[in-house]
């Protein structure tokens, strides 16, 4: 069985395991927590061993291991013929490919510099640079990406909304960014809250809520993150 290692409050797992549970596809989750050595970390030597880059998530589909969230994407859909989440057409592709390559020097910093700060207790973030990149990126959204369809470049969901939505979602239900003069991202994330298991996913976030005023600690963490991983992995065991 497909096995991917990580944990709920990372936002590129999340994206994955939303793929997953839309396709009914059958996967198990193995805790990996980032950044730890630990016998259950991403820099543990035996986790290293299949993935040198010690990142989550990765996934081990009968002995072939991929790291890199959106790789892992593309992996699966076109092994398993997943075009309506990542379509075949040479151009229809190219879009999709170009808004997954752009994310991760703009849609990426609103986990690396802003969510994480409340997150990643092991990590040192200074300054406020990240909400100056994911104001541009939602301005790139806003008047290009979301400016003709109701979804990413499409008018169907597809990986590369599942991928933008974990990154922005989090701001939105934790309100640690302002989307007030955004009103094609606002509609674009209610319809992405509607899709089946979005709740499920989101959970660590629905449950720290309202960040901008209060900081959660390293329990509220491990047990947020411990509790969405049981809920997700029950969901998973019934594909």
């Amino acid at each position: 069985m497909l096995t991917l290692y990580g944990v709920p409050i990372s936002q590129p797992f999340r994206a994955v395991a939303w793929l997953l549970l839309l396709k009914k596809h059958p996967f198990q989750i193995e805790l990996t927590v980032p950044g730890s050595s630990g016998k259950k970390g991403s820099r543990n030597p035996a986790f290293l061993e299949k993935v040198p880059g010690g990142t989550v998530p990765a996934l081990d589909d009968g002995g072939f291991v991929l790291s890199e969230s959106n790789a892992m994407m593309e992996y699966l859909c076109d092994k398993n013929q997943w075009v309506d989440m990542y379509p075949k057409g040479i151009e229809d592709r190219a879009k999709l490919n170009q808004i997954l390559h752009w994310y991760h020097r703009t849609l990426r910093e609103a986990s690396t510099g802003i969510f994480a700060k409340f997150v990643r207790k092991d990590l040192t973030i200074k300054g406020n640079a990240a909400k100056f990149f994911v104001g541009r990126a939602c301005d790139a959204m806003e008047q290009v990406y979301l400016k003709d369809t109701q979804f990413l470049n499409s008018d169907t969901v597809t990986i590369a909304d599942l991928t933008a939505y974990t990154e922005l979602g989090q701001l939105w239900l934790c309100n640690l960014f302002d989307f007030g003069k955004y009103p094609k991202i606002v509609a674009w994330m209610t319809r992405m809250r509607s899709l089946p298991h979005h709740d499920l996913l989101f959970s660590p976030c629905l449950t720290f809520g309202d960040l901008s005023n209060k900081d959660v600690t390293e329990d509220d963490i491990r047990v947020t993150n411990i509790t969405a991983l049981k809920a997700i992995s029950g969901q998973a065991s019934k594909l």
